[in-house]
């Protein structure tokens, strides 16, 4: 259910930004007025959400920057062709995140709900521990730096058409 604000909450990511793209591609393809509404609601939260400097936080942590949060976020504007909105000070940022091996650093934001968790939002986690009940850190950078990669060059590709 969509939140008041205008975003979903999403059960096993502590970002209110994954399911952002997903949802906003399924409202801008199927076009339905039934949508309308929903859709400017998460749109106005989503574009609301961002820094100055181009990035956003987890939706939770507000004012902390976050690199799959800022990927999502741009991968929604993106993939619903508002990609064309000024984006280049996101891009820089996420750029600028780059670690000197060509990987990015994110932080954790996988999340594990203890069995039958039906509010998710509402459980403390435990930062770097392993099972239910914690928050998986990408050790490996693999996940975020795949994602930084994909946005990155989604994004470029859309500015061009």
């Amino acid at each position: 259910r969509q939140a008041t604000e205008g975003y979903w909450s999403a059960y096993w990511w502590q970002s209110r930004y994954y399911v952002l793209p997903r949802i906003l591609r399924l409202m801008a393809v199927r076009r339905e007025e039934a949508y309308s509404q929903a859709f400017t609601r998460a749109f106005d939260w989503l574009w609301d959400g961002r820094s100055r400097e181009g990035w956003w936080s987890n939706g939770i942590d507000v004012g902390t920057p976050c690199l799959l949060s800022t990927c999502w976020a741009l991968e929604a504007l993106v993939s619903v062709g508002r990609g064309r909105l000024d984006l280049h000070r996101t891009l820089d940022w996420l750029l600028s995140r780059q670690d000197a091996d060509g990987g990015w650093t994110a932080e954790a934001c996988l999340r594990i709900p203890p069995p039958n968790e039906t509010d998710p939002d509402r459980h403390v986690y435990r930062r770097q521990g392993l099972g239910v009940g914690s928050v998986s850190i990408d050790d490996a950078r693999i996940y975020g730096s795949s994602t930084a990669l994909a946005v990155i060059r989604q994004a470029v590709q859309s500015d061009r058409r």
